[in-house]
């Protein structure tokens, strides 16, 4: 993991091994549907929970976000709304990125005692941005077909034992 040491007057930003970097993550995801093969709704969350022991540096972090030796990335504020149609191998859809947002967020921090640092990125063109995705599936190479063999499962046989005499 990166790394910055303070030698002399100067920080020095460096990879290293560290110490041990735990990581305990819950994910929870809530889906309905499909609702009569046409509607499926799903939501996806988590917590992170990090411990994160470096050569110089202890820290503690839990959140959603992603933290890396002394670097959390995230804060994102990207959702996105798609509706979408099949027929036999052609799919296509149609949605919208931050349909419920006016710009797409990113922050990074550095929680380094030598050189910290918060970083923000902001697109705002992002907002109610639509798309359209087409999907043709196709085969190639060899198609088994497995047959329909149906069962016989008729006992006939009484069960008595003929010794042929």
């Amino acid at each position: 993991m990166d790394e910055k040491r303070l030698t002399g007057n100067r920080i020095v930003q460096t990879w290293d091994n560290q110490q041990d970097w735990p990581r305990a993550a819950s994910r929870l995801m809530l889906r309905i549907g499909p609702v009569k093969d046409i509607l499926q709704l799903s939501v996806t969350g988590g917590v992170n929970h990090y411990i994160s022991n470096g050569n110089t540096y202890h820290h503690t972090y839990t959140n959603w976000n992603w933290f890396y030796g002394e670097t959390m990335d995230g804060g994102e504020n990207l959702h996105y709304v798609v509706v979408s149609y099949k027929h036999k191998n052609l799919s296509v859809a149609l949605g919208m990125f931050n349909p419920f947002a006016d710009n797409y967020k990113q922050d990074t921090e550095n929680w380094s005692q030598y050189a910290s640092y918060h970083r923000s990125n902001y697109i705002n063109e992002s907002s109610r941005m639509p798309f359209v995705r087409l999907t043709w599936n196709f085969s190639f190479g060899r198609t088994f077909n497995a047959g329909q063999k149906r069962l016989n499962n008729t006992d006939n046989d009484s069960g008595v034992m003929n010794t042929g005499k």
